[in-house]
């Protein structure tokens, strides 16, 4: 039997459908959406405006550049000792140097990422930091997430619970409305202005700021309750029954690691469940606890896919915002001829207003600025020039917490419509409320003769309408007489 061979041309492939995993290079079309950026920005600019505000009120409180690598190369109690003696010497503000280590941590993370040098060694225990050596993915998530809010804590307790209220608040409110508008078009392609999504947060605003904390706060419960049992060991022959029964606590021990480590992956996932699903923050929780226990592999690749794909596009925008500031600088500058200064020691204006930027250090534009030899005028023209440029890079960072909220709102809809089924499209909406009933119609003024005569005219005309008009001077059908003379 002979056999034809048959070929099949294929046109085109719908890589979305085949390879669900491409819709995560969807992020930066979500990400750079200028509605979502103006909002981030503004989320940087109150925070910015907050910890400056902060800075005024606690005062100089840390030794710059030193503080917390002292903190990291010390044990808890020597670095409380080194803290007292150094307490005279202080010369920051603590939200200033906060500002500095985040962000040159996360151009350390940026910069793993891209050299795909994920560190995974720095997950064994006693790992020592990564801060002066090589960076790595996961050493410096280490530092931004762990080592420096434990030195906050340590070192500075009330102004790291006065911050981290306002950065929580700020975040509920306008991270929430950054996820709705992302969550809403990644699935649909349908956008939601700013207004309705911050009006969207504002609504559900308790549980934007809840919801992360309750799994964290389910955990210091049970530590409680085991360090009440740990009070047994005081007394005497209690001691061997809390012995005994300490197989409860390494119980809940075990129960405290889940939740632990289902926080570490589903806290990403919370505001994209409340703002698809719409609903409440204990069934965000569980929706969160459950994708991160059924698919666990799944979504640590697409948080790798997530990562790598974001640390490309944000070199690729820094880039960007370095051309628009290197040109401007450029032209601006090309025709101002003014100096400062006389003879040999004379310096051109300009450079001195406006530095040169330097590639791969934005964030430093003005390190160097000394504006101590300008005119009153050309201060104020200086200072102007650095409020703007610094909005142009803050919407680097915009950009990032944009990329963030874009990258797991879709990761959310993947791994739900792979566990749930639930189709990849289907988002709640807010109810529309019924239109107004008609008001009911207004009756004529009872009082009024031409309302009255105008009824009294209808009825006549509704009831008498088959009947005959009485004829004059007689009955019906009588012949008509003529009528009567005017004399006689």
């Amino acid at each position: 039997m002979s056999t034809e061979e048959q070929r099949t041309i294929v046109k085109r492939v719908d890589y979305q459908t085949t390879f669900r995993f491409t819709r995560l290079f969807e992020c930066f079309r979500l990400a750079i959406n200028p509605s979502r950026l103006l909002l981030a920005l503004l989320f940087i600019v109150l925070v910015y405006i907050g910890g400056r505000v902060l800075d005024g009120l606690w005062g100089q409180q840390v030794v710059e550049d030193v503080e917390f690598s002292q903190y990291l190369s010390q044990p808890p109690d020597q670095f409380a000792k080194w803290q007292e003696r150094m307490a005279d010497t202080a010369d920051g503000g603590v939200f200033a140097e906060v500002l500095s280590l985040k962000l040159g941590l996360f151009q350390r993370l940026v910069s793993a990422t891209v050299n795909l040098d994920l560190g995974f060694d720095r997950l064994a225990p006693g790992s020592p930091p990564d801060m002066g050596a090589t960076p790595t993915v996961i050493g410096t998530l280490k530092l931004m997430f762990l080592s420096l809010p434990s030195w906050l804590w340590q070192a500075h307790t009330g102004f790291c619970i006065v911050f981290l209220v306002l950065v929580l608040a700020l975040w509920a409110l306008l991270g929430g409305a950054i996820c709705r508008q992302t969550v809403c078009e990644a699935a649909r392609g349908q956008g939601v202005g700013s207004t309705e999504s911050v009006r969207f947060s504002w609504k559900r605003w308790v549980w934007f700021i809840v919801s992360p904390l309750l799994p964290l706060l389910l955990i210091l419960l049970m530590a409680f309750g085991v360090a009440l049992g740990g009070l047994s060991f005081n007394f005497y022959v209690l001691d061997i029954v809390a012995g005994l029964l300490f197989v409860l606590a390494l119980g809940v021990g075990f129960l405290m690691a889940m939740l632990a480590v289902g926080w570490l992956g589903g806290v990403h996932l919370m505001y994209p469940a409340l703002v698809a699903e719409g609903t409440d923050g204990f069934d965000a929780v569980a929706r969160s606890y459950s994708y991160v226990l059924a698919r666990p592999w799944r979504l640590a690749a697409y948080s790798l896919v997530a990562l790598v794909y974001g640390a490309v596009t944000y070199l690729l925008l820094g880039v960007f915002l370095f051309l628009v500031i290197s040109l401007t600088h450029s032209a601006a500058g090309a025709w101002v001829f003014s100096e400062v200064g006389e003879g040999a020691s004379a310096q051109a204006l300009f450079p001195l207003m406006f530095p040169d930027p330097e590639f791969g250090n934005l964030t430093g534009l003005s390190a160097d600025s000394d504006y101590s030899g300008l005119a009153w005028s050309s201060k104020a023209a200086a200072t102007l020039i650095m409020v703007w440029v610094y909005l142009v890079i803050s919407v680097l960072g915009a950009y990032a917490i944009s990329y963030y909220f874009s990258a797991y709102s879709v990761i959310y809809l993947l791994l739900r419509e792979q566990t749930d089924g639930t189709d990849y499209s289907e988002v709640y909406d807010e109810p529309v409320p019924p239109p107004p009933a008609p008001a009911d119609k207004v009756e004529p003024d009872s009082g009024s003769s031409e309302s009255q005569e105008g009824t009294e005219a209808g009825e006549d005309s509704a009831s008498g309408g088959d009947e005959e008009p009485e004829q004059p001077g007689g009955e019906s059908g009588g012949e008509d007489e003529p009528p009567p003379s005017s004399g006689a």
